[in-house]
């Protein structure tokens, strides 16, 4: 199965080991896998595809799916499946596409989204936080309605005079400003 992987890449990561100390390392494919459409994570494998093993598979899955429930929210759909590859033990932690996003990755005091660019997470920039808060909640920004828009459409309702100056003065900049 890993040899048909050429190199880390938008949907697979490699690491080496499960580094429980600084879990962010990996935990942040975790959000970035989330927020976009889903990956795999290999433990015990290094960047150059090479097994290199785990030594105590069991208690790293264990350890995996304590540090997912602890510190990515909301919790993240995801299968954990134990590999052996040229007699090394491995596991892959295969995180499906989410649809509650954004998915943060919290801990310290600080609450971060993260998205995948290319073969690397990094930190959502506001305006993707803001796509992915809409995508959660099944809308775009195309589906919004401005309080323009909604003035106009409860005047128009009420049958109220909307405006009672030249036409060409609603196009105006002050008249609608972009937010």
């Amino acid at each position: 199965m890993i040899e048909q992987l050429i190199a880390e890449a938008t949907e697979c990561d490699f690491k080496v080991a499960l580094e429980i100390k600084k879990p962010k390392s990996w935990l942040k494919s975790v959000s970035s896998f989330s927020n976009g459409i889903g990956g795999t994570l290999f433990f015990g494998i290094s960047d150059d595809r090479k097994p290199i093993g785990l030594s105590d598979v069991q208690k790293d899955a264990e350890a995996i799916s304590r540090l997912i429930k602890e510190r990515i929210t909301p919790l993240p759909q995801f299968i954990l499946k134990p590999l052996q590859e040229d007699g090394k033990n491995l596991l892959a932690l295969e995180v499906s596409p989410g649809r509650s996003t954004p998915y943060y990755y919290k801990a310290d005091g600080v609450m971060e989204a993260y998205i995948r660019v290319g073969n690397e997470s990094v930190i959502a920039p506001d305006y993707i936080v803001n796509e992915l808060i809409l995508k959660g909640t099944n809308q775009s920004f195309d589906t919004l309605t401005t309080d323009a828009a909604k003035r106009i459409t409860a005047l128009h309702f009420w049958k109220q005079p909307i405006w009672n100056g030249p036409v060409s003065a609603l196009s105006h900049p002050i008249m609608f400003p972009l937010v």
